[in-house]
């Protein structure tokens, strides 16, 4: 009986190698689409968080304290005022409309001084600010900024003389505009 110690041949190691290769890319752009869809549901959960934690509050307070007026300051601020007398201001800050026309020229930068154009709703000198959905860093007219995925898009609020509507829209790129901050009630007038 004569063995064959010859080994592999050189056809046969380019082939295992092409053959793990091949298992590891495919691997690989599973994982990398896990992630990313891991990363969307975060963002989901930040944005239904702040939604309900902000209608909680506002909702909050029309329910157990009796909403009797609401004076329209601005197209994005209401004050708010309920039977027991306190008043409170609800209002929208837009700071990424203001850049919206400028990210076509906008260019990436590596630092970043500060976290800017975040947008936020404010009730009862509570601020909320959007929650931080992924970002860009971006070079705007000179000055690198950091700007949040997730932006007011729009704000209506409208004061009837029965009715308050509230209307934000948030918008996300992944995730479209269905965490929008939607509030309407009656204005119960002692």
């Amino acid at each position: 009986m004569k063995l064959n110690n010859k080994g592999m041949t050189i056809v046969e190691i380019l082939v295992s190698f092409a053959i793990v290769i091949v298992i590891v890319a495919s691997m690989y752009a599973s994982i990398s689409n896990l992630r990313n869809r891991q990363v969307i549901a975060s963002y989901k959960e930040e944005a239904t968080r702040y939604k309900d934690l902000l209608t909680r509050d506002v909702e909050n307070d029309i329910i157990t304290k009796g909403l009797v007026s609401a004076t329209k300051i601005s197209d994005t601020s209401v004050i708010l005022k309920f039977k027991s007398g306190d008043e409170k201001t609800f209002s929208v800050n837009m700071n990424s409309s203001s850049v919206t026309n400028d990210l076509e020229n906008a260019t990436v930068c590596d630092v970043v001084d500060e976290d800017s154009y975040v947008d936020s709703i404010t009730y009862d000198g509570v601020s909320y600010s959007l929650p931080n959905a992924g970002s860009d860093k971006l070079n705007i007219n000179g000055k690198c900024s950091r700007i949040y995925s997730m932006r007011i898009t729009d704000s209506i609020i409208s004061v009837d003389s029965d009715m308050l509507s509230i209307n934000v829209k948030i918008f996300h790129p992944d995730l479209g505009d269905k965490y929008s901050l939607e509030i309407i009630t009656p204005i119960d007038y002692e």
